[in-house]
């Protein structure tokens, strides 16, 4: 199998720039492609106030470094192609950093960026377009559009830091271009995650339910704004968990501005929600919160990857999801390498990637994972986290057990074929 999936110089595709660099849209990437999402600073917070609230700043940042780095390379693994957005190494010190270790497979085009149209040579635009894009939130009268140009003028970037970035993407030997179609246009999705009549199921939640549930449910704009709890009342028995007139307002004035073509902030939503008093005063508030900033970058990933899997680096996400870099290492040291050990090293990375069982391995552990979550979904609404991660595992382990011989012998005859 060609794990690379190399982009062929005759396909009509692609064109190349003045740098002899391709140009391709990111809807012509075949083979199992996902988006890898970092939700701004969102998912390395999330993993360093999760994970590590207690450390030191220091150790945070070392931590959440090995976190990012493990993830990557375990998404190299599940899919033959990751695309990053170009901005991503430029918004944060850390995700440049890991990137730095993985100019390998940037190069190879396993790692790949969506760049703008805009930028043909990546020397001489890229530092241009950003800036371009800074002005254009600044001085758009958009909702809360200046978050935006925040998040790309952060106190590391200046002149050496824009020269790493630009080093790092200049490997790349292909520019990949987000989807172009309206249907994919940041505003026609967020306006249809708030209005459309198929996303409208009224939700109602346990008021004792755990926050990272909120997550799993996998709500709409609309449904996550309306959440109502469950109340042990029966002449009270839902109450919502927002002020229904004010959120009414604040997505009223969401939709004008998107009906108007205006630019609006991924954290528009959040920010207006503030703007107007809301108060996130408990966990399960907070995690609606969370949940609405990830829906609005989800959208945002939808805008730049089209229709490929989004994989979300988020903790609250990973919980839920099939996509369980430890259950996954479970399976290694089960069928693969007695030897594993439950993180991801670049030498076990290297040693897997080269392994000629990684696809019907990788098959196998898919497959597994979404039965598990089937036999646990009646479990959803466990009321501790880390509770239900272990039970994940543990159901995960128990069902591996029952598929041992079956797994090997698979797993032995591509050994043989070899």
């Amino acid at each position: 199998m060609d794990r690379g999936v190399a982009i062929k110089t005759e396909d009509k595709s692609s064109t190349k720039t003045g740098t002899n660099k391709k140009e391709m849209s990111v809807k012509n990437l075949s083979g199992r492609v996902c988006y890898f999402s970092l939700t701004g600073d969102l998912a390395l917070e999330a993993y360093a106030e999760g994970n590590y609230s207690t450390y030191s700043e220091e150790k945070k940042r070392i931590n959440v470094k090995k976190d990012l780095k493990e993830r990557l390379y375990f998404a190299l693994l599940m899919f033959d192609k990751v695309i990053l957005h170009c901005s991503d190494p430029l918004r944060s010190e850390i995700v440049l950093d890991v990137l730095y270790d993985f100019t390998d497979m940037i190069e190879q085009q396993r790692i790949v960026f969506i760049f703008s149209k805009h930028i043909k040579n990546i020397e001489k635009d890229y530092r241009k377009y950003i800036e371009g894009k800074v002005a254009e939130y600044r001085g758009s009268n958009g909702l809360f559009s200046h978050k935006e140009a925040d998040s790309l003028t952060k106190k590391h970037i200046n002149d050496s830091y824009y020269s790493r970035v630009i080093e790092l993407l200049d490997k790349s030997p292909v520019l990949i271009r987000r989807v172009t179609d309206e249907d994919f246009s940041f505003n026609t999705l967020v306006l249809d995650d708030l209005t459309s009549p198929f996303k409208k199921e009224h939700m109602v939640i346990d008021g004792e339910a755990n926050p990272s549930n909120i997550f799993a449910l996998d709500l709409s704009l609309q449904q996550l704004l309306h959440i109502c709890f469950f109340n042990y009342d029966k002449d009270n028995p839902t109450y919502p968990a927002f002020p229904p007139e004010k959120i009414e307002e604040i997505r009223n004035s969401v939709k004008t501005h998107l009906e108007q073509g205006n630019i609006i902030s991924r954290s528009a939503i959040e920010e207006a929600m503030k703007k107007a008093g809301i108060d996130f005063y408990d966990e399960k508030r907070k995690a609606i919160k969370d949940a609405i900033s990830l829906r609005m970058d989800i959208l945002y990933c939808r805008m730049n990857c089209g229709n490929h899997f989004v994989l979300e680096f988020h903790p609250e996400y990973e919980y839920r999801g099939v996509y369980q870099l430890y259950c996954f290492m479970d399976f290694v040291a089960k069928f693969m390498y007695d030897d594993a050990e439950k993180s991801l090293s670049k030498e076990m990375f290297t040693k897997l990637d080269r392994d000629k069982r990684l696809g019907i391995a990788r098959t196998l552990f898919i497959s597994s994972m979404s039965d598990n979550l089937e036999i646990l979904r009646m479990t959803l609404f466990s009321n501790e986290k880390s509770n239900y991660k272990k039970k994940v595992r543990k159901s995960y382990e128990q069902l591996l057990d029952k598929r041992m011989e079956t797994y090997k012998e698979e797993l032995a005859l591509i050994m043989k074929e070899g």
